[in-house]
């Protein structure tokens, strides 16, 4: 028969063991909670937010290809030649 000195200490043992079972079964819990469903709202969030901030208004294709054709042509225009003007200066 055992004495009741080891019964306490197996029972000591008994509840560590269990308290920490117990806290490695509640971080995983959080963690999988966390993973899969926090991360997964927070990123249904940001898409709602997205949505919210991008024009919902058709582009005009033909006045977008009309402005950028004047673009290029403002940008292809010659540059004066700076050696044929006469310095006023000298």
């Amino acid at each position: 028969m055992k004495t009741k000195i080891e019964i306490c200490w197996a029972i000591k043992y008994l509840i560590i063991f269990i308290t920490a079972a117990l806290l490695i079964w509640l971080a995983a819990t959080m963690f999988f909670l966390h993973k899969n469903f926090y991360l997964t709202i927070q990123e249904t969030d940001s898409i709602h937010q997205l949505q919210r901030e991008i024009s919902s208004e058709n582009v005009n294709i033909k006045l977008f290809n009309e402005v950028e054709q004047r673009i290029k042509q403002r940008e292809n225009k010659k540059t004066p030649e700076f050696g044929v003007i006469e310095n006023s200066f000298m």
